[in-house]
């Protein structure tokens, strides 16, 4: 299992503490949570909405919307270890983790870069984090804003 050992440390504290979205049990046949992009608007909207979506793909355990649409392309290839793509790498992650609710507390946009600072919450008896993700302008999806890093 050195491989999950290394794709953690590259990854993100984020991901593997329960930064992600609904416990993917429990997302099943639930609604989705409050949208944090629905507190900000214009670029820093869309900058949360992509944490957002994060929360839906990682509930799906979907790494292929993880990796396709959510993650730069610098991340995706650190991902990518091992042999694995990085929609593999992601879903078994996904699937290895348990995984609660994430909050954008604020976000800051300075031309093509962003940072979000998220709360995750840890769900009963964990405790509550906050990181800092940084995301930046993919000007090959159009300009959408893909996650950086997680921290």
């Amino acid at each position: 299992m050195a491989h999950m050992s290394r794709l953690r440390t590259v990854i993100a504290p984020a991901l593997l503490a329960g930064a992600l979205a609904v416990t993917a049990a429990g997302c099943a046949g639930q609604g989705s949570s409050k949208s944090s992009a629905d507190e900000f608007q214009g670029a820093k909207k869309n900058v949360a909405q992509v944490v957002d979506d994060l929360q839906d793909a990682a509930g799906g355990a979907d790494g292929k919307k993880v990796c396709n649409d959510l993650l730069a392309p610098a991340l995706v290839q650190k991902v990518a270890v091992d042999g694995k793509t990085c929609k593999k790498a992601m879903e078994d992650l996904l699937q290895d983790v348990d995984t609660s609710g994430m909050e954008v507390k604020s976000v800051n946009v300075t031309g093509s870069t962003a940072t979000a600072v998220v709360e995750s919450d840890g769900g009963s008896g964990g405790k509550d984090r906050t990181d800092t993700f940084t995301f930046a302008k993919d000007p090959g999806a159009n300009g959408a804003w893909k996650i950086s890093s997680f921290g």
